[in-house]
C-alpha cells in the first residue's frame, strides 16, 4: 500500500512539472533514461552518485541527448525509391532536430500516401486516414 502512495505522489509530481499534455513524451524519455541505467554503470553511477554535481550530470545529459537518435515507423502502401527515403530522413530530421532511425513497414490497407509515428506523434497523410477523417466527419453532422 505504501508503494502505491509514493507512486501517486511520484505521478501527480510528473504532471504538475510537464503538464498532461507532455506526459506520454517525459514517460518516453524517463524510458530511455531507464533503460540506459540498466544497460550502463557509468551512466547510473553519475545519476545516483553523491560524488558528481548537478552541472557534471546536466552537462553529460546534454551531451547524450544531443547524439540521441529518433525512432520513426513509416507505413507505405508500396515499396519506396532509395530517393524518396534519403528526402524522407532529411526532412524529418529537420522537423526533429535529431538523427532518425526509419523503419519501413509496408502496409497496402493504407491505399495511397505515408504514416509516420515517431514516438507519440502521428503523421497519416495516407488514403485510408483521410476516408476516416471524412467518415468521422459525416457522423458528427
Amino acid at each position: 500500500m505504501k508503494e502505491i502512495k509514493q507512486a501517486k505522489r511520484y505521478a501527480n509530481a510528473l504532471l504538475r512539472n510537464v503538464g498532461i499534455e507532455n506526459a506520454q513524451q517525459a514517460i518516453s524519455e524517463i524510458s530511455v533514461v531507464n533503460e540506459l541505467m540498466g544497460r550502463s554503470k557509468e551512466f547510473k553511477s553519475l545519476l545516483i552518485n553523491p560524488q558528481f554535481t548537478s552541472e557534471e550530470r546536466k552537462k553529460v545529459i546534454t551531451q547524450i541527448s544531443k547524439k540521441r537518435k529518433v525512432k520513426a515507423v513509416v507505413m507505405t502502401p508500396i515499396e519506396i525509391s532509395k530517393d524518396y527515403e534519403n528526402t524522407l530522413r532529411s526532412s524529418l530530421k529537420k522537423v526533429t532536430d535529431r538523427d532518425v532511425d526509419i523503419e519501413y513497414v509496408m502496409d497496402p490497407s493504407l491505399l495511397g500516401g505515408i504514416l509516420i509515428k515517431m514516438g507519440s506523434t502521428m503523421y497519416d497523410t495516407s488514403l485510408k486516414g483521410q476516408l476516416r477523417l471524412l467518415k468521422d466527419e459525416l457522423i458528427k453532422r
